[in-house]
């Protein structure tokens, strides 16, 4: 049986981050590179899906009367920018149908 550090013991957990943690994680520029800041957008995108499916969020047609939500569709938009150097995948297609259908 393998022995565990007690260093790794002790560790804090690893917790996903928050919807708004990677908002903040986007507008700080923490991507290296234009695929990292894909997979921020949609992590920050599917944290606040997450949130509606567990009925601890809004909507989608209840988000789009939202004006005071910019974080959420600020990133939708910039998703949907991202998404549009991907014509050809058939999957980035589909997701950007979805973020086009959320924003309304």
């Amino acid at each position: 049986k393998a022995e565990i550090s007690e260093a790794w013991k002790e560790a804090q957990h690893v917790q996903e981050p928050s919807e708004s943690e990677y908002y903040q994680s986007i507008m700080q520029g923490l991507a290296r590179n234009h695929q990292e800041e894909l997979v921020a957008r949609k992590l920050a995108w599917w944290k606040r899906n997450d949130q509606v499916r567990h009925g601890r969020g809004q909507k989608a047609d209840d988000k789009k009367r939202d004006e005071g939500d910019d974080p959420w569709r600020s990133n939708l938009e910039m998703l949907v920018a991202c998404l549009d150097t991907a014509e050809d995948d058939d999957n980035k297609r589909i997701m950007k149908a979805e973020i086009l259908r959320e924003l309304g």
